[in-house]
Parts: C-alpha cells; structure tokens; sequence
C-alpha cells in the first residue's frame, strides 16, 4: 500500500471545499485506499494552520478529520534533522516526516520541494497524481 505525507495545504484546501482533489484524497485515505505517516510536529502544524480564523474552516469538520488523523496515520518519529535544507521550515517538517517513514510527499506547492527527488528519493506529487495512483 502507497504511504504519503500530506502537506498542510492539503489539509486546508480539503477542509475548506468538498469539490476538490484534496478532499477526495481525505475521502480516501479514510476508505484505507493509502496510508498517510504523520509525526507530531506536522499534526501540530495541521491543527495550528487549520485553527486560523481567516480560512473559515467548519470547527466540527476540523476537529472530526484531524482526531481521526491522529488514530488512523502511521505515527513517526523523527530521527535526524535535514534542515536547513528548504527554504519554508514547515517544509522542512514535511520532508522528514517523508523521509523517517519512507513516504511521499503531497502538496499543492511542488515547486517549494524541487531538489527532494533527487536527493532523498521522496517523490513529490500534486493531488491529481495520488488520485490518479490510487484509483
């Protein structure tokens, strides 16, 4: 079975809309079509980011999606820092979460993770691509 990471932009945008991509891939990581690693730094950063008053996310939806996060998701651990390697900090989060539990990463922001592929082996995918993998 695929393991991802999820970037938290894709947390957001599956909160915010049921009409995308990144609420599919909620969808489906719930119907266990994937899994999805997830270390604590990372879910702290999902419900930081999410909690923003200025992204209007349904209270309820958040809280119910991330406590389900927080049981569902291969917990990891972080055992060696690559940072600074991008520039975003919170990227840097993402990438070694991906790299400790051997996943991929997810995100909207492509760009922000061009030198990952090739020098950790993480492959970086946009949500259409997951969707398209795991049909």
């Amino acid at each position: 079975m695929n393991t991802y990471v999820f970037d938290t932009n894709i947390i957001v945008s599956g909160l915010k809309s049921n009409l995308g991509a990144s609420f599919k891939l909620i969808e489906m990581f719930v119907d266990k079509k994937f899994e999805i690693a997830l270390s604590l730094p990372l879910y702290r950063e999902y419900w930081e980011v999410t909690e923003r008053d200025v992204l209007e996310i349904d209270s309820n939806a958040r809280k119910t999606i991330l406590q389900y996060f927080s049981k569902n998701c291969i917990a990891t651990k972080i055992h060696f820092k690559w940072r600074p390697f991008l520039k975003d900090e919170n990227d840097n989060m993402v990438l070694e979460t991906a790299i400790s539990s051997n996943a991929n990463i997810v995100t909207h922001n492509v760009k922000d993770f061009l030198e990952v592929e090739s020098k950790f082996n993480v492959r970086i995918l946009k949500p259409q691509e997951v969707l398209y993998e795991c049909r």
